[in-house]
């Protein structure tokens, strides 16, 4: 079907239940989910969570295809916290069948609260990539490039025919071989190196990092996103990512959005899953700073409304 929305996931079976969350966020706020055809990388998801997957999407009337990762694209290549599950992306253009030359790549970290299709409509301008700049005034720093040049890889919106003539994956894999020891988020920033120059920025409420609070209120400056777009991102975000330690189901995480996760994971066989920690100690000694860390995300969003009322 032409009118088929291609989106694309990867994750191994730790990550399983946060996908479901996803899914179902994505196809809850979704006009028609059945116009939906989701791409699931698994990297040793198990069968029962496979299952509970695909009862999920097929309850909204979408198919997901699971497709077993092949570990040996990466198996030499140096891996972070996010174990080789994060690599997959690089390889959909390899991993999705030739007919589809579009496809959507979400992170397992993230919740939809808007139509997908607004964002599957929007123009790349013959780019082949489609990304959200990386908010954080710090991730670009290891690398030779400009704050607003480096994009967070956890959205993307790929023109796979491109992807193949240039065969991505080749070139991401070389750059992680020779360059491994500057490179601070493998995947990202290999591809941050394949598309120097070559990515079509989207609208920032398509990818509300947890940085756009401290973004918001003290580090703006380089930032090529205006006061208002940031203001629309943390008032009415399209797509809310939980990144680096801001996780909605751990126990030291407060932010503004958890709530919100949980009503969606509240809607998934997983309902009733409880928040969790690595450690009581880890839990204590963040607790006194993310709550202080709410409470101004609190205000920032308080300010922002009432700059939009006025």
């Amino acid at each position: 079907m032409p009118d088929t929305i291609h989106i694309a996931a990867s994750c191994d079976d730790n990550y399983a239940q946060h996908v479901g969350v996803v899914f179902q966020s994505l196809l809850d706020n979704t006009a028609d989910p059945s116009g939906i055809e989701l791409y699931l990388i698994s990297n040793d998801i198990s069968d029962l969570n496979q299952a509970m997957l695909t009862q999920l999407t097929s309850k909204h009337g979408s198919q997901l295809r699971i497709i077993p990762a092949d570990t040996s694209k990466y198996a030499d290549l140096p891996t972070s916290r996010y174990g080789a599950a994060a690599y997959q992306r690089i390889s959909l253009a390899h991993y999705l069948p030739r007919e589809v030359d579009k496809v959507i790549y979400l992170d397992s970290d993230i919740i939809v609260l808007d139509d997908i299709r607004h964002l599957w409509e929007f123009p790349l301008a013959g780019n082949p990539l489609g990304a959200v700049e990386n908010l954080s005034p710090k991730a670009h720093k290891h690398l030779d490039f400009s704050r607003n040049e480096y994009f967070n890889s956890g959205i993307l919106v790929i023109d796979l025919e491109q992807w193949r003539d240039h065969d991505v994956h080749r070139q991401a894999v070389g750059i992680i071989i020779n360059n491994a020891e500057k490179l601070h988020y493998f995947d990202q920033c290999s591809l941050n190196m394949v598309f120097r120059h070559r990515w079509k920025r989207l609208p920032l409420k398509w990818n509300q990092q947890a940085d756009i609070y401290g973004v918001s209120k003290k580090y703006a400056d380089g930032c090529s996103y205006s006061k208002t777009e940031l203001t629309e991102a943390i008032l009415e975000p399209s797509i809310v990512h939980f990144i680096g330690t801001q996780k909605p189901w751990l126990l030291n995480c407060f932010h503004p959005f958890k709530k919100t996760y949980q009503q969606y994971l509240n809607k998934t066989t997983w309902k009733g899953t409880q928040p969790n920690d690595k450690s009581l100690l880890n839990t204590i000694k963040y607790s006194l700073k993310i709550r202080q860390r709410y409470k101004q995300w609190q205000r920032i969003k308080a300010i922002a409304r009432h700059s939009i009322e006025h």
